[in-house]
């Protein structure tokens, strides 16, 4: 008995160190500028406006893995044949991955070519204009297959499926810069300190609430659980702001507004729920995961509202409450079922 349980806790450290070494080399690379940017004028401008991740190694991050990632949930949520063809067999899931792979690298590119060249717009940031744009890109492309990587190893050998945890670290690291739109400007005294206190203890009972209910969702033998809860709300959050952006393009003004985005994304959500169910799961299972999703959609909702209402003094994407609850819960979860 003490062999077993001494092996169970060696297991559940291994992974906890994997989980946590992979957050650490995310917030090392934030710290690594890019080659060819000015070390000086980028703290100076980092210093102005509140970015110090901007003109980083991973500036860009997991977003090109969560995007190829959207990309191909979208096709199996279409194209069921395809979930079924890839459940078959280790090869192919690995043929997928290559896929998921290959189009992270190619989005990682144009979203390297945007952020270069609009670096390059900078004056006195980048020592050489001339060729900048082509060694970040490069760097960019670097960055991404090792974050890849990393998402493996950690879904392999983590607590949690590493492109959730990744992005959730992302956002959580740039939830205190200053944001760019807002120009916010904070002094903090002790009513602004007591407003900060409310509005954290606020988001730690939602996340609390996320993952509670999180927790009553059946695992029906998921391999990627975190994914399992959260895809719903991703899918219909950003499916939502696609047709939004559309019907701007339309000059509808009347489905462009936030309102009509919310209301759009709410029953995207639930269709996508329903559509992603597992057939194994009926009746208190299936209320479950509906439950979970309408929470999901309301604090995300309740958090646009609140970005709109509120001139906050950091940047906040509501999104990241859903992914940081999941990943909360799971870690949670493999720690009760290792100890």
């Amino acid at each position: 008995m003490p062999a077993t349980g001494q092996t169970i806790d060696s297991s559940f450290q291994q992974r906890a160190l994997v989980t946590a070494g992979a957050v650490a080399i995310l917030l090392i690379g934030c710290r690594i500028s890019l080659p060819g940017v000015d070390a000086a004028a980028a703290r100076d401008y980092a210093a102005r406006y509140g970015v110090a991740a901007l003109f980083s190694l991973f500036s860009i991050g997991v977003m090109p893995i969560l995007s190829s990632a959207f990309i191909l949930e979208i096709l199996k949520l279409i194209f069921s044949r395809l979930r079924d063809w890839e459940a078959q067999s280790d090869r192919n899931a690995t043929i997928l991955q290559r896929v998921w792979l290959g189009l992270s690298l190619a989005t990682a590119a144009l979203q390297g070519y945007g952020v270069a060249s609009a670096m390059r717009g900078i004056d006195g940031l980048i020592t050489n204009p001339q060729g900048f744009v082509p060694l970040a890109v490069a760097s960019f492309l670097g960055a991404t297959a090792l974050l890849f990587w990393i998402c493996l190893i950690v879904d392999r050998r983590g607590l949690v499926g590493g492109l959730w945890l990744l992005f959730a670290a992302q956002m959580i690291m740039g939830a205190p810069y200053a944001a760019l739109d807002s120009r916010v400007i904070f002094t903090f005294g002790a009513l602004e300190m007591r407003a900060a206190m409310l509005l954290g203890a606020g988001l730690l009972a939602v996340l609390a609430i996320l993952a509670l209910a999180g927790a009553r969702v059946a695992r029906d033998d998921e391999a990627d659980r975190a994914g399992g809860l959260v895809w719903p709300v991703i899918l219909g959050y950003y499916t939502a702001g696609l047709a939004q952006a559309a019907f701007i393009l339309m000059k509808s003004p009347l489905l462009a507004g936030r309102l009509a985005h919310l209301i759009i994304f709410a029953v995207l959500a639930v269709l996508i729920t329903l559509m992603r169910m597992p057939k194994s799961q009926t009746g208190s299972q299936a209320n479950a995961r509906l439950i979970l999703t309408l929470l999901q959609v309301a604090a995300i909702a309740g958090g646009s509202i609140l970005l709109g209402a509120v001139a906050l003094p950091f940047s906040f994407n509501p999104v990241v409450l859903v992914v940081s609850a999941a990943v909360v819960q799971v870690i949670a979860e493999n720690a009760v079922r290792r100890a």
